[in-house]
């Protein structure tokens, strides 16, 4: 009877141990490792740029300096007689905005006969301006003489009181560069006589 009861002791002690050491263990065991989050999506690489792709063209602009030649056809008259001749423009200036220019003007229509040129010329200040992007008008106001010359010995006429009015189109525009079609025409009055002249042609204006 006395070796049971020291058998049944001895195993309550062992299973008690063992209970302790198993609280034992669980306490002092690691936590769980944390999940890994999942990898972030990397951004799609950027399109490669095409070997051919346009190169975008310079807008075209219209500012500060600018100075332009005009070449045509046209005619000149005095009085009652006219006739055929080759005009030439100059012109320079500035330009006060994107559609409104102050310039200088110089318009010449020559027209040959028998040996002899007859030349009608304008010299004034004008007014360019654009009623679009293509469209323009000028006008301005100054002096007109006509100058003969027949190769050796040259004359010019007294100055008078001229008007100038033009209008034309840009068919080409390209950084600050344009091409036009254009009419000019000048009359005036030199010692009571009517002179003026007129020519249609290309200009080529720069800005």
């Amino acid at each position: 009877m006395r070796t049971l009861v020291l058998s049944i002791s001895v195993l309550l002690v062992l299973l008690a141990t063992a209970r302790a050491q198993t609280v034992d263990d669980l306490e002092t065991a690691p936590p769980p490792p944390t999940p890994a989050a999942p990898p972030h999506a990397a951004p799609p690489p950027a399109p490669a740029a095409h070997p051919y792709a346009p190169v975008a063209e310079k807008r075209f602009e219209r500012e500060g300096f600018t100075v332009g030649v005009g070449l045509g056809l046209g005619s000149l008259s005095i009085e009652d007689s006219s006739g055929a001749g080759v005009g030439l423009s100059l012109r320079m200036g500035g330009m006060v905005s994107e559609r409104l220019g102050i310039l200088g003007e110089i318009e010449s229509v020559t027209h040959f006969e028998d040996g002899v040129s007859w030349t009608s010329s304008f010299l004034g200040p004008a007014i360019l301006g654009f009623v679009s992007d293509q469209v323009w008008l000028t006008g301005g106001l100054g002096v007109t003489w006509i100058s003969l010359s027949d190769g050796y010995v040259e004359a010019e006429t007294t100055s008078g009181g001229a008007l100038l009015f033009g209008a034309g189109v840009d068919v080409h525009q390209s950084g600050t560069f344009a091409v036009s079609i254009e009419l000019r025409v000048h009359a005036g009055s030199i010692d009571g006589v009517s002179t003026g002249a007129g020519k249609i042609g290309v200009g080529f204006q720069w800005y």
